[in-house]
């Protein structure tokens, strides 16, 4: 069990199913070898309302979905589901799964999932944890779990671990009219989502979301983008792991626009992401202990109206971007080392705002290294290294403390403002010198 805060155990069960007047399978009918079709006996179980316990670490083949309803709690008990269909349980008012796994054969899909939640009436909670998923033909529009509400108060998913999904390993939807209040997915392990097809997610959170955590990812082979946040009020990611992406995908990426539907809050802590772009938009976003080890063609992208970056170690990627999708968009840097590898190098567009706090930064092959025409600060730098410095008007750039080893110095038709600051050894000028 994941360790919870208080205000996540409070008004909802996160314990181990318990079951104490339930049917199983056998009642109506399954055997239970994984040859035997038990499709009707499950189906019939399910139709009963009561809750359902498997028998212990049985295989049932079954060729569709059985339908929960009533607030069911279903116990696979350490058994394996076998299905010919997409969606082994279709939840539609809330409820429980777990301690079971689910391997699908289908080859089609219809956006569906090995365990699915959509529902038709108000729920207070769903609830999946110990499970295992796997779709080995990778169908394109298939999911591992998928948790699609209009009334759900709270999903809470742990100890999972999906292969081979073609769309996503887990996705959260709230659409805008439901509005989820709380979403959590701890300890989930996805591995190869949707390699070989045009989409391919680890976990997305979407659609107006209150509260999203994701705690404990693993993220091994993707095709589009780790961890999705779009239109999340307060969005936490912790302890993620994220690699082997195809190229292009994106580690993180959280989409937004500038209406009122839009992620707010977003704090990612203690990521080792190996590969791919990385981009969240938003305001007030926070990084704490990244390390960011990327291609010479990964790209970390800031467009939040306010992001912070702590204690981190950016390494290899291509291109950092300050782009303004706030006119008053601010980054700022704390005691971190960045390391460029790519052409491009550091790029600051107008009206963007961007401040380094004892931070080094050594871009090796872009020339120019830094290129601006928004404004920057470097406050008790101790390396800033590489080519060069272009800022254009009306960008202005103060140095406090900072040494600079740039081999081609600064090309200013802005303003730069030296306090006590050099480059390549020697006193760095203000220009213009009356400023």
């Amino acid at each position: 069990m994941p360790i919870l805060t208080t205000t996540e155990k409070a008004g909802y069960d996160t314990s181990t199913i318990k079951v104490a007047y339930y049917v199983t399978p056998e009642q109506y009918g399954a055997i239970g070898d994984g040859v035997a079709d038990d499709t009707v006996a499950i189906q019939n179980a399910a139709l009963s309302g009561l809750d359902i316990k498997f028998g212990y670490r049985k295989t049932y083949a079954v060729t569709t979905r059985a339908t929960c309803s009533n607030n069911q709690k279903v116990d696979f008990n350490g058994s394996t589901i076998n299905t010919e269909d997409s969606t082994a349980f279709l939840f539609v008012s809330g409820g429980q799964a777990g301690n079971g796994r689910v391997i699908s054969s289908a080859t089609t899909s219809g956006g569906n999932a090995l365990i699915q939640c959509r529902l038709t009436q108000h729920a207070k909670q769903m609830i999946i944890h110990d499970m295992f998923g796997s779709n080995p033909n990778g169908v394109d529009n298939a999911f591992g779990i998928n948790i699609e509400d209009f009334n759900l108060e709270t999903a809470f998913v742990y100890n999972i671990d999906v292969d081979q999904c073609g769309r996503m390993g887990m996705e959260f939807v709230a659409h805008l009219t439901g509005r989820m209040k709380n979403a959590y997915a701890y300890n989930f392990n996805a591995k190869d989502t949707g390699l070989g097809t045009e989409f391919g997610m680890g976990i997305s959170f979407s659609g107006w979301i209150q509260n999203a955590k994701a705690m404990n990812v693993v993220v091994d082979g993707y095709n589009d983008i780790g961890i999705e946040f779009a239109s999340v009020l307060n969005g936490s990611i912790e302890n993620f792991d994220c690699k082997n992406s195809v190229q292009g995908a994106h580690a993180i990426n959280a989409s937004t626009s500038t209406n009122s539907y839009y992620n707010q809050n977003i704090k990612v802590t203690n990521a080792n992401i190996a590969d791919g772009h990385l981009s969240i938009k938003g305001t007030n976003v926070t990084y704490e202990n990244l390390t960011y080890t990327g291609r010479a063609d990964d790209e970390l992208e800031f467009q939040g109206k306010r992001t912070i970056v702590n204690n981190s170690e950016i390494n290899g990627l291509g291109t950092v971007t300050i782009s303004n999708a706030w006119a008053d968009a601010i980054v700022v840097i704390n005691n971190s080392d960045i390391t460029l590898t790519g052409t491009n190098g550091f790029g600051l567009n107008s009206g963007c705002k961007l401040i380094l706090n004892n931070t080094d930064v050594d871009i090796l092959n872009a020339t120019p290294t830094l290129e601006t025409t928004g404004d920057i600060t470097f406050n008790d730098c101790r390396k800033i290294k590489g080519g060069g410095v272009i800022a254009y008007a009306p960008s202005r750039i103060v140095a406090r403390d900072t040494d600079f080893l740039l081999t081609d110095g600064f090309n200013s038709t802005g303003t730069l403002h030296s306090d006590n600051s050099t480059n390549n050894g020697a006193d760095l000028p203000s220009i213009p010198a009356s400023i």
